[in-house]
């Protein structure tokens, strides 16, 4: 199954201007349209996507405010993903520490029953 496609009046203008101009690129454009609507999904997302946004303000002071709360919220969001990824980190750190030990102590309690005459050296 393909994708249909529609064509606006404005495309079909630049097309028609760019295969006056460069009936190459064109052609190359128009194999491309093709291949989109012969494959449809196959091909994978759109490049073009609706995008979750405002609408356009008509004050540029609006659409200045509605753009610096989106970066106040995107950058807000990485901070507690930078939060969470520093304390996934501390709590593996901390599990490393504690496998280590555990192999150590485990280390220690094998070779002194294969050797009882062995006795650990001190650490200090």
């Amino acid at each position: 199954m393909g994708y249909l496609l529609s064509m606006s009046g404005e495309i079909r203008e630049w097309l028609a201007s760019l295969n006056a101009s460069d009936p190459h690129e064109a052609m190359v454009v128009g194999q491309a349209l093709v291949a989109l609507a012969d494959a449809g999904p196959d091909l994978g997302p759109p490049i073009v996507v609706a995008l979750d946004s405002k609408p356009h303000a008509t004050e540029p002071a609006e659409a200045l405010d509605y753009s610096y709360q989106k970066r106040l919220e995107r950058q807000q969001a990485i901070r507690w993903a930078l939060a969470d990824a520093t304390d996934l980190g501390a709590q593996i750190r901390g599990q490393i520490t504690e496998l280590e030990a555990s192999q150590s102590k485990l280390t220690r309690t094998s070779f002194g029953a294969c050797f009882p005459a062995w006795t650990a050296p001190s650490s200090g």
